[in-house]
Order: C-alpha cells, then structure tokens, then sequence
C-alpha cells in the first residue's frame, strides 16, 4: 500500500507547481509512511509515499525503466510479477529492482495499453511515456485501490486520496449535488463521482490515456461470456473451486515485511486464515481485536477456530477513549461523505494491528462473491413468490398483508422487517427489487417527498435522470450469464463492495499504514464461481454454502454453522450515551444552522426521536454527521 499524486499539463512548455506537488503527496504520508519521493520534468510532476513490502532496498518511486523512458507511480501488487518478469526478461527488456512496481512498468513499455490485462493483483498506477508524452492512469478489475483525478483545461490532477487533488487551486471545492443526493439515497457515493464537482473516481477496471490532444477512458475487463448450464457436477466444481482459493491466498502471501490474517471467526476469515495455514512457507499467525462491549466481540469464536486450525492465535484489544477525537480522524480519512459507521471498528482494528504486522489477509468479499448476505437469502425466496403467485393476488392482498407486519420498517427488528421490505409492494423487476430491499425505508420516503432534501435543491427532471437505483441497476443488467440471481451478485460486487466496503477497508487501513489484501477478490476465483449457478452457492436456505463446506473438512460444524455475527460498533448506543452531547451539539451548531442543502429541522426530529422515543435512526444521524462535518474538515461549499 502507497499513495501519489500528480499533475501532468497538456503543453510542455507550461510546468506544475512543485510546492503543490510536494502538498498534495504529503496528504497521503499516512499511506507510504516509510519513505517519499518525486519526479519533475517540463509538463509533469509525480510525487511518491511508499509503504515498504517487497524490495525494501531499490523499490523506491517514482521509478524510472532502465531505458529511461518510463516513470511510474504505483500503489498495490501485482502477485504474477515474477513470472512476467521472466517473461519480460526474455524479450530482452532490463530490470534494475527486485519489485513488482519495475515490472508493471516494463510490462507497459513491452505490449503498450493492453498490458493491464496481464497483471494478478491490485492497483491503482500513473505511468508516464516520455517518449509519448503520454500519461496512462488504471485502476485494478473491482475497485481494491482508489485514483481520483481532476480534468481541468489543458492539465490533469490526479492522486490516491481526494484530500490531495483539492489542495490544486484550479479546482474550486464545490460540492457536488447530484453526489450528495445519490449518498443520501443509498448510504455510499456510487462511482465515478466523488462528492467534489469535476473530480472524479476512475472506475474499476478502466484506463485512462491523456496525452496532448484528447483524455480517453477505456475499459479493459469485463467478465466473458458465461453459461451457467454447462457447470460440470457440485463436488468437481467445488475441488475446483477449493484449488483455485488456496492457489489466490498462497500468492497473496508474498511479502518481505511481517505478513498476517485478520481473524474474526466467522466464515470469509476462517476460510483466509485455513488456506493460508495450508499453503505458506513460513509460521503466518492470526490476529483477532476483542472490543468490550459484549454483542460486538467476536474474539471467542476466534479464538475456537484458531485452536481448530492449530494457528499461532494473538488476540489484541483496543478501545476507544476518545470517540469524538476517533470520529474526527475517520471522517478526515475518509474523503467523502459516508454511511459505513462499522469504519469506527476497522479503524480500531487496524491500529491495534500496526505494531505487529504490515500486511494482513482478509476475508473482504466473501459475503459478494459466495452469497452471504440475507437479501441473498431474501431475493431467493422472494422470486419463488412471485413465480408461484398471480399478480393480481399479489397486488390486492398479499402486498398490503406483508406491509401491515411492519408499518414502521426501519423500527422492526428480524423477519418480519424483511419480509415487509421485501414483498409489501410490488415489483417484478428482480434488480430493482433486490436495491428496494438494501435501502433504508425511512430516509428513501424522506428523500422521495422532498423532506430531506428539496425539490428547489435537486428537481424531479434531475431525481429522475441521476436515480441512483438505475445507476446500479445496469450492473446487473451488464451481467453476461444466464442465471438472474448470479446478476445480483455481480451487481453487488460493482456496487456496495466496491464503492462501500472496500472504500472504507482502504481508507481506515491506510490510516494506520498498514495493507489489507483481499485474496477472496482474485479475480481468477471470481470468474471460476460466476461459471457455477446461483444454487451452488446458495442450495435451498444455505447462504455460502461453498465456504462451509471447505471449513467443514477442519472445523466442527457449530463453528461453521453459527449464526452471522456483524462486525461493527455499537454507535445506536453511543448516541444515547457516549456521543449524545456531541451529536446535540453538533445538530444546533452555527454548522448546522448555515446547511442550506439538507433539512437540518428533520435531521434534529430524527436525533430526538432516537435519543428519546425508542427510534432507530443510527444510520441516517451518522451519514448526516458526516456530510456536515466533511463540509467543514474540507471547507467545501455548496
């Protein structure tokens, strides 16, 4: 894990300004603590924050080839890079580095743009073509590493964090509308927007190729065709499946620096920590954080599995003693407004890890790609239902009965609430109906009256021509299979875990210089499940029904088969309790009072109803928290 920044000027006789340049790098310090560096030449400035992994001695950036006429920028790993090197090497190209960063920029200069297609791993990169005077942004398949860039008249700005590209004067911070009423609607900013008017997010698996005439964004990955049909039998598809896990967690281990697992005991991690157990050279141990509060410790199924499993087990604790100071720092780090409070633990959970270890496994992506999420569970059933009824049925009856179960959605707790989100109204659209059911009732009903946000603030032509449940949609709708349900999937994984999870397990790692790799998001792995059907993964009511069966070959089945334990905080206390005054505070604040975008007398109704009358609004205060204090941290205005 690294950071950079850089300014690239159409025109070679007009020059970036180094102070900025060295500004927008030292943003991104907490990201490459161990070392820094830069490059100038006339039209470009690069600068470097480096994390240490592999080749501590000569892995330095910008790097520049051999022949002097590539320099990279790079954050992430690629795991194939020895074996392209030894391919590169054969066709005479010249390596003076032992790091993975020297051969993606050889791998350039060998077969030109489509190279990227080559590369195993994560990564967000900015290579320069002397020769060319071309720039080449990527950004890896599934959106692991971030790149924001800023295309202003006749230059490009671009860096790992937003934080940096604002510090560039050209660009004013003005807050992006349409961004903020899509965050609103559903808890993250979907990319390619950011928050900032005209800085934008590259997307996953796209390039983006400037040069002195044109910039122009291509994308180089989509999954090829499938059909799930052809599948060969459960068990043959589960050993390969198995083979092909084991094969991504072995070559995500390389490292030169200390390397570890995060363990919390549930399934995406018990799978991460066994297979890397199996194929490791060396002694790997596993890491759990124990948190105080009872409901949210997992550290005792953790500590079952690692005995299971014969691994060396640390248990660490870590607590909060500031939850103002905390907040603060996770909102800075964050960048843009988000609706994920579950960052509080990931933040605690990588600091507490720092001082062991600089690299860690995680199970990031298992509930996307296995179906491990109830709504999973939920779009099967519900689509059975709709099959099996008449509309009419459906319409008149059936929809107003499962409404009634739960009047007060977000209020209900369990199956019920589910059931009524999910069947009490009608929709035979399987992809809008399976985004109904991930969005809050409440502030989708707050939105949608203009309560929340006004009419005179986002008008209903721009409601309709940025609706965020369409934006997602096409995902799915993209998806090159047979099997509706597996389209889910893969809207998921482009959608909530890309700009949601992953955003937030980048950012809260990256503050405590530390990498978080995500072996279950190889991208080798996710193509051999998108071959299998949606049954596979899901039979009957079995959500990640793949994962169990590989950690039933080591582990009693009341360790796989306990129920999902979420990985969180408990902030619907907090606000009651520890963080009551400074939500009060915050909501009456001269902030507050200013906020011409939001309604701030719905956001103090929901903190009182919350603090007062026995009311859930624990999301909806955090992401109105954040967007004023993101407002504010980054003086952006509306």
């Amino acid at each position: 894990m690294c950071g950079f920044a850089g300014k690239f000027c159409f025109s070679p006789e007009l020059n970036p300004d180094r102070e900025l340049i060295k500004k927008m790098t030292d943003q991104v310090r907490h990201r490459g603590p161990d070392e820094e560096g830069f490059f100038f030449e006339r039209g470009i400035g690069l600068g470097h924050r480096r994390l240490q992994v592999i080749d501590l001695e000569t892995g330095g950036q910008p790097m520049q080839s051999a022949c002097g006429r590539g320099v990279i920028v790079y954050n992430g790993e690629v795991y194939n890079f020895r074996a392209l090197r030894s391919e590169l090497e054969k066709k005479g190209r010249r390596f003076k580095t032992l790091s993975d960063t020297e051969v993606v920029l050889n791998a350039y200069l060998e077969w030109g743009d489509s190279f990227v297609e080559k590369l195993r791993g994560v990564f967000a990169f900015a290579i320069y073509d002397r020769d060319q005077r071309k720039l080449v942004l990527a950004r890896d398949r599934f959106g692991v590493k971030p790149l924001y860039y800023f295309l202003g008249p006749g230059f490009i700005t671009f860096a790992s964090e937003l934080k940096s590209i604002i510090l560039d004067p050209a660009l004013g911070r003005r807050m992006d509308s349409v961004a903020i009423y899509q965050f609103f609607s559903l808890q993250h900013i979907p990319g390619p927007r950011s928050g900032i008017l005209g800085v934008s997010k590259l997307l996953p698996a796209h390039l983006l190729v400037v040069n002195s005439r044109e910039a122009s964004l291509k994308r180089y990955y989509a999954l090829a065709p499938v059909d799930e049909d052809l599948a060969p039998d459960r068990n043959t598809a589960y050993e390969l499946i198995f083979a092909e896990l084991e094969n991504a967690v072995k070559d995500e281990l390389i490292s030169d620096v200390p390397i570890g697992v995060f363990l919390s005991g549930g399934l995406d991690s018990s799978t991460v920590t066994k297979a890397a157990l199996r194929r490791s050279a060396s002694k790997i141990k596993a890491y759990t954080v124990g948190f105080e509060e009872a409901q949210w410790d997992e550290s005792k199924w953790a500590k079952a599995v690692a005995r299971e499993l014969k691994a060396e087990h640390i248990l660490l604790s870590n607590r909060a003693q500031d939850l103002v100071s905390l907040l603060e720092k996770i909102i800075w780090h964050f960048d843009e407004p988000h609706g994920n409070y579950t960052a509080f633990a990931n933040y605690l959970l990588c600091q507490a890890c720092k001082s062991e270890i600089k690299v860690a496994l995680s199970g990031g992506g298992g509930d996307e790609v296995f179906a491990g999420y109830t709504h999973h569970l939920a779009d099967k059933l519900i689509n059975w239902y709709y099959r099996l009824t008449p509309s009419a049925l459906r319409k008149n009856i059936l929809a107003r009965l499962f409404a009634s179960l739960a009047p007060d959605e977000d209020q209900v707790p369990g199956f019920r609430r589910r059931l009524s989100r999910g069947l009490g109204f009608e929709e035979p659209d399987l992809v809008l109906r399976h985004l109904h059911y991930l969005t809050l009732p409440d502030l989708k009903k707050w939105i949608s009256s203009g309560e929340l946000i006004g009419f005179d603030k986002i008008s209903s032509s721009e409601r309709e021509a940025n609706n965020p449940y369409q934006h997602l949609a096409r995902w799915a709708r993209e998806y090159p299979g047979k099997d509706k349900m597996n389209s889910l999937l893969w809207l998921d994984l482009h959608t909530y875990l890309c700009d949601d999870i992953l955003l937030m397990t980048d950012r809260m790692s990256s503050a405590n210089g530390l990498e978080v790799r995500v072996p279950l998001l190889d991208h080798k792995l996710v193509e051999l499940l998108f071959t299998l059907p949606f049954s596979y993964k899901l039979p009957g009511l079995n959500k990640k029904f793949i994962l169990k069966k590989y950690l039933l070959q080591s582990l009693p089945r009341e360790l796989v088969y306990r129920p999902k334990q979420g990985f969180g905080v408990p902030l619907q206390v907090w606000i009651k309790g520890r963080l009551k005054g400074f939500f009060a505070e915050l909501f009456q604040s001269g902030l507050a009072q200013n906020e011409n975008f939001i309604s701030m007398p719905l956001a103090r109704r929901m903190l009182k109803e919350h603090t007062e009358q026995g009311k859930d609004h624990t999301t909806a205060i955090w992401m109105i928290a954040h967007y004023l204090l993101w407002k504010k941290t980054f003086s952006v205005s509306s």
